[in-house]
C-alpha cells in the first residue's frame, strides 16, 4: 500500500508536524546505541555514581558499585568506546562517539 493510500483521514498538518520532529535514521542509530549503552547496570551506575560524586578512581568506583576492579575497567572502556568522557564534575557524551 502506498503511503498516500489510506484507509483513513490523513492529517496533512500533522503528518507534517511528524515528520518535522522525527529524528534522522542516522542521529537514532546513535540514539539507540547510546540507550544500549545505558542499559548494562554497571556502566548505568558508573555514570550515577560520577554525576554524584564527580571524579573517582577505579578502585573507589569498584567500591561504589561493590564490584571488581576489572568489571569496572571493563564497563568504563565500553562507555569510552561510545563515546562517554568523564572529566573534573562533568559527564559527557559525545555524538560522534
Amino acid at each position: 500500500m502506498s503511503p498516500s493510500n489510506r484507509d483513513h483521514p490523513v492529517s496533512p498538518e500533522r503528518v507534517a508536524a511528524g515528520r518535522a520532529g522525527v529524528l534522522p535514521a542516522e542521529e537514532a542509530g546513535r540514539l539507540a546505541g547510546l540507550l544500549g549503552m545505558l542499559a548494562d547496570p554497571a556502566r548505568s551506575r558508573i555514570l550515577f555514581a560520577l554525576v554524584s560524586a564527580g571524579e573517582l578512581c577505579v578502585g573507589d568506583l569498584a567500591l561504589v558499585l561493590e564490584a571488581t576492579e576489572d568489571q569496572v575497567s571493563y564497563a568504563l572502556k565500553m562507555l569510552r568506546l561510545a563515546g562517554w568522557s568523564a572529566s573534573a564534575r562533568t559527564v559527557a557524551w559525545s555524538s560522534t562517539g
